[in-house]
């Protein structure tokens, strides 16, 4: 459904949750910094004579169909594969590989076609998603579908919108009506639940044809369940995606600027500066990927002293892993959440003081040389 928060921005509530953090603390003191007449950090945090500075970044759109510049991915992934090859002719000299002729055209192809077919390659992002479905939930909550007992969950391997997403919708209601009139259309694929009165129904939709002579057709997986004991439509939507390193790395340039400008108004000039990275949507699969690209950002600003990643955890005890899935599940869906922190400190700074173990109480910390 359409987001409706009354507190604020996600970027606010992040760096709500930060100074709220720390003011909780005993002894330790929140200042605010960033008041909009000079490029600043968000907080400088003090308890007695140790501060350090903090600066609280929002990541809004999380995901992206490539982790950075298309072409650079696919020429990556050309020489990964390049590489395994030649390994395996190596380990194997009396045998050969036979490549369909699309893997071989991507592997050993022209390198000026290579470039040609992926440098204009679109990258898309999971804000540009996330708009389109707050759009598609406002549009099917006041639809002529809308009263209609159907659960639709729409998953999306990309990140691509619709070109036209008023003839998207317009489609789905139409195939919703159909449906439910017991006339489904020759593309969805039909399987009876057994036991009950309903159904599932599936298909694929192409989302559209390219728009430009690089950019690959794109399609969405559809599933329709019903007719349900529920009096309204239900809709999900689902997408999948890379880590928007780029997003970060962006986020992370704007906040190494704003810790240097604070720290040349500070009487320490080597005090300890902290970057706090919050993610509008939640991480979950992602983090041995977010982890080693924090270890490489904190390479290339060795004057930052450490990179703090907020996240959210269950209070309380898992049931143990026999239990099975649903046990976890039932523990997730009734658990209370609690924010931490997922700390990678850096201990060889240049001109600036490594930050102190015991500032983030509660919290799992990597050190790194």
């Amino acid at each position: 459904m359409p987001k409706n928060n009354p507190e604020g921005t996600q970027s606010q509530q992040s760096e709500n949750i930060v100074r709220a953090y720390f003011e909780a603390r005993p002894g330790w003191s929140v200042t605010r910094l960033d008041t909009g007449k000079n490029q600043a950090a968000d907080f400088r945090v003090c308890n007695g004579p140790d501060c350090f500075l903090v600066e609280v970044k929002t990541i809004a759109s999380v995901h992206t169909n490539y982790p950075y510049n298309p072409l650079a991915y696919h020429t990556e992934q050309r020489q990964k594969r390049q590489a395994e090859i030649a390994k395996w002719l190596s380990e194997n000299p009396e045998r050969h590989i036979v490549l369909p002729s699309s893997e071989w055209e991507y592997i050993r192809g022209d390198e000026v076609e290579f470039t040609k077919r992926y440098r204009n390659r679109r990258r898309h992002t999971e804000d540009a998603f996330e708009r389109f479905k707050d759009k598609m939930a406002a549009h099917f909550e006041s639809s002529r579908v809308q009263n209609l007992p159907y659960r639709i969950r729409l998953d999306s391997d990309d990140l691509y919108v619709p070109n036209r997403t008023e003839t998207f919708f317009s489609w789905l209601e139409s195939e919703v009506q159909q449906i439910h009139a017991g006339k489904p259309g020759w593309r969805w694929h039909v399987d009876l639940i057994p036991g009950a009165q309903t159904a599932l129904y599936s298909t694929f939709y192409p989302i559209h044809e390219s728009t430009q002579e690089n950019d690959p057709r794109a399609t969405y997986q559809i599933n329709i369940e019903g007719p349900t004991n529920q009096e309204r439509l239900d809709l999900t939507i689902f997408s999948y995606g890379s880590l928007n390193l780029d997003a970060i790395s962006s986020n992370v340039e704007k906040a190494v600027a704003q810790l240097q400008a604070s720290a040349k108004r500070e009487h320490d000039p080597q005090i300890p500066r902290v970057i706090v990275l919050a993610f509008e949507d939640g991480l979950v699969f992602e983090w041995e990927e977010l982890s080693s690209h924090i270890t490489w950002l904190l390479d290339q600003h060795p004057n930052v002293s450490a990179i703090a990643v907020l996240d959210r955890a269950p209070i309380g005890s898992p049931p143990p892993q026999e239990d099975g899935f649903v046990a976890w599940f039932n523990f997730l869906q009734s658990a209370t959440w609690k924010e931490r922190f997922v700390v990678i400190h850096k201990e060889r700074l240049q001109h600036t003081k490594p930050l102190l173990r015991n500032v983030f109480d509660d919290h799992l910390s990597v050190q790194l040389p």
